[in-house]
């Protein structure tokens, strides 16, 4: 866990106290990756009940794998 969370009036509120930028990957790394099933595919469509909407394809990473996809981690 990166932030301490507080509701305060049915209102959520974050105050973070550790950030990284992470940088730099490759195919190779991406690949070997998804071979490891550290990444997933989410299909995000949403039936509509008359028509299938397509929202877009997108990604998962475990926040605990997300690091093992980035060759430079600096902290903040």
């Amino acid at each position: 866990m990166n932030a301490f969370v507080e509701q305060r009036d049915d209102i959520e509120h974050f105050h973070y106290y550790r950030a990284r930028l992470l940088r730099g990957t490759g195919q190779s790394t991406l690949y070997h990756q998804f071979l490891a099933e550290n990444i997933v595919i989410d299909l995000r469509l949403h039936d509509d009940i008359t028509r299938a909407r397509n929202h877009g394809t997108g990604f998962r990473v475990k926040q605990s794998k997300l690091p093992e996809l980035f060759h430079e981690i600096q902290e903040l």
